[in-house]
């Protein structure tokens, strides 16, 4: 009879521990493009002042939205970086191979670079929701030494026909890639009064 209590407590144990395991979880992080670099040189000096994020993105689990005012975050799906951190390197990656031959810095940046174009970044949705909706809309501005600013604003969307925490992250960083590619198109035409 102890022997059995003994292998009752033994065996309880063990499931008590086997319940204990929570799932590994999964880590995802944001892409440049990989595209060939265009062949015409830019020659710009572009500072990236700033790349702001909406805080509810500031988590290091994904989010998704289930109305315009609710969002749930997926527990065992992580981000493997800081998301704003991922973003800007993402971006400054993109310019560096859609602009070839321009210096891009992410502020703050040494006091020998000296910027000919800085760009701000504000990007005021980037989200999925339940129904398959990835969106981002973002206003940046691009602003010479003379302070001459330029500002534009983008909605970048798509659907998802199917939703889990792996699309989810692709959509977002489709729209973020194009994005950079929206940039890098406006920089091209604003730097072309530039020489070296």
């Amino acid at each position: 009879m102890k022997n059995i209590r003994l292998f009752m407590v033994f065996l309880m144990g063990l499931v008590l521990i086997a319940c204990g395991r929570s799932k590994e979880p999964d880590y995802y992080v944001l892409n440049p493009f990989f595209t060939s670099p265009a062949t015409k040189h830019l020659y710009l000096r572009l500072g990236i002042e700033d790349i702001s994020i909406p805080e509810y993105l500031d988590k290091a689990q994904l989010v998704i939205f289930h109305s315009p005012h609710q969002n749930r975050l997926f527990e065992n799906h992580l981000w493997s970086e800081r998301l704003k951190s991922n973003i800007a390197r993402v971006i400054k990656s993109n310019l560096n191979t859609a602009l070839p031959g321009t210096l891009v810095e992410i502020a703050p940046w040494s006091s020998s670079f000296n910027p000919n174009k800085k760009i701000k970044i504000d990007m005021t949705q980037f989200r999925v929701d339940i129904y398959g909706n990835s969106t981002l809309r973002a206003v940046y501005q691009i602003y010479d030494n003379e302070q001459n600013i330029t500002e534009y604003n983008t909605c970048l969307y798509q659907k998802l026909h199917t939703i889990s925490p792996a699309t989810i992250v692709v959509s977002m960083n489709d729209n973020l890639n194009r994005l950079s590619r929206e940039i890098a198109g406006k920089l091209r035409d604003a730097g072309k009064n530039i020489t070296k």
